[in-house]
């Protein structure tokens, strides 16, 4: 842990509140773009991400003029070692392929078949695109790149792992309070969605902590977002899912696929995989 007796934990609050502020201003500008022109869906959700992403690389540049070394703290870097990286690759899509086997094997889902279609590809590769933008990369610079780095200079593994988590929560939470404060729209904000995001939170720094690569933990969340997109939720995408299924009861396969499986499961073995490498101080 880097002890730097000139750190000023205002950086962390400043960090957390730019990051909900950005993704509030990327999130009115595509509401805006639905309600007053007749640019399509996904048009407007990309250049939602490129808003996003813009707006995160600005402050970055700036974060980076005064701090050179700022990317290597971060790990916005190549992993520890490639094996790492393939085993972290590896993790999520075994558990993928385990979850959609038990769950057709138990009756969950049925009449299962892939849909592989190049309509689906395609709505694939560009869902992919604006996840990264408008989602993984710029979450993943603030939480577990520059907030994260801010947490270790200051508390030990175990407190950074479960603070960063926090924020996380309180970020994508207060967006939405925003918002409802603003425009006076209904926030829901159900106990299923915290208890989300705090896991999968601590998931991502997992993933980072054990590939020394702040890649991975980008990689990770565009993998569980497009699983929730297009297999654990394919059966609400009108036919553009990875796979076709009937399910035992609507929303059976996101909770059974997507949380137990992806973000719990992932959860035990990135855990397991950490302890063992501080454990050995590798």
């Amino acid at each position: 842990m880097d002890h730097n007796p000139k750190i000023q934990p205002p950086a962390i609050i400043i960090y957390a509140v730019l990051a909900a502020a950005f993704l509030f201003v990327s999130s009115e500008t595509g509401s805006y773009l639905l309600e007053n022109t007749d640019l399509p869906l996904n048009l407007v959700r990309f250049l939602q991400g490129v808003l996003f992403t813009v707006l995160t690389l600005v402050l970055f540049f700036f974060v980076q003029r005064k701090d050179r070394g700022i990317i290597r703290k971060i790990k916005l870097v190549g992993p520890y070692s490639p094996g790492r990286m393939k085993t972290a690759i590896l993790i999520p899509f075994i558990l993928i392929s385990l979850g959609i086997l038990s769950a057709d094997l138990f009756g969950l889902i049925e009449n299962t078949s892939l849909n592989l279609t190049g309509a689906v590809m395609t709505a694939l590769l560009l869902n992919t695109v604006t996840a990264f933008l408008y989602e993984a990369f710029p979450e993943e610079l603030f939480l577990r790149g520059l907030i994260y780095e801010q947490l270790r200079r200051k508390f030990s593994f175990p407190v950074s792992l479960f603070s960063q988590t926090v924020i996380f929560l309180l970020v994508a939470v207060s967006s939405f309070l925003l918002q409802s404060v603003l425009f006076g729209e209904p926030v829901s904000i159900t106990p299923d969605y915290i208890i989300l995001i705090f896991f999968f939170g601590l998931v991502l720094q997992l993933v980072k902590e054990y590939t020394g690569t702040l890649w991975m933990s980008i990689i990770f969340h565009l993998i569980y977002l497009e699983t929730a997109r297009f297999i654990s939720g394919a059966s609400n995408t009108e036919g553009e899912g990875l796979i076709v299924y009937d399910e035992l009861f609507p929303g059976v396969l996101v909770i059974y696929l997507s949380f137990l499986f992806v973000v719990l499961g992932s959860l035990v073995c990135f855990s397991i995989l950490v302890f063992r490498l501080k454990k050995h101080n590798i």
